[in-house]
């Protein structure tokens, strides 16, 4: 039997965390009073993702702040065995992006998964101020137009306040096992913003307060999809 739960409160649109209210102090140096809190502050560059590793594995389970400063972040995001950490861009501005359609076969490891953003097997973690998105696109004849921005599998107490989470295709964000919050946050997507794994024994947990889904596929009358998707 399937057991998940999705639900959503109100509705708002985000533009404190967009890129285009960025403020321009600070921003090349990640200082300033909005970086106090942070332990380590990294910015965009061809290294930004094995300095993030490297971060992730000396700061997890300190309850410690790792910040970004404003800009593009090329790349998959992998968090497997991380707790206890809080991931911020204090300025926004933090954008995660991939191009990955839908692997047509299983992964054989973690770091094989097709998602932009990717947390297994992690536990009290805290994201604020990023946006996560997944670029890939189908042509017009592909039906299932799948591009994962985001999964979490087998994860508990992850929360991601102001966040912006989109993709061209479907199945934008995937949980699986896990109990997640979303807060002040926005989804965009084909449809199914929110989706299962389509594991029929999993069990989740997914609550969007004062967020919001933005479907990007024409609704017909005998073609009609949710924003979430608990199959």
């Amino acid at each position: 039997m399937l057991v998940r739960t999705v639900s959503f409160v109100a509705a708002v649109t985000l533009s404190s965390f967009s890129s285009d209210h960025v403020s321009a102090a600070g921003v090349a140096s990640g200082t300033g009073p909005l970086y106090n809190k942070c332990g380590s502050v990294l910015r965009p560059g061809p290294n930004w993702g094995g300095q993030f590793n490297l971060k992730l594995k000396e700061m997890s389970g300190q309850g410690k702040q790792l910040c970004f400063t404003p800009g593009r972040y090329d790349g998959q995001v992998f968090l497997n065995g991380i707790h206890k950490l809080n991931i911020v861009a204090p300025q926004g501005g933090a954008v995660f992006v991939s191009n990955k359609p839908i692997k047509t076969t299983a992964p054989a490891n973690f770091e094989q998964e097709d998602a932009s953003f990717n947390i297994r097997d992690s536990s009290d973690l805290t994201f604020t101020g990023i946006s996560i998105s997944n670029n890939a696109r189908y042509p017009d004849r592909v039906t299932h137009k799948v591009s994962r921005a985001l999964v979490i599998q087998n994860s508990q107490n992850i929360e991601f306040q102001s966040t912006n989470v989109s993709s061209s295709g479907k199945s934008t964000v995937v949980v699986e096992t896990s109990s997640v919050k979303f807060l002040n946050s926005r989804f965009e997507c084909y449809y199914f913003c929110i989706a299962g794994s389509g594991n029929k024994t999993a069990k989740a947990s997914v609550h969007a307060i004062d967020s919001e889904c933005v479907i990007n596929h024409k609704q017909e009358a005998h073609d009609i999809h949710p924003a979430a998707w608990t199959g």
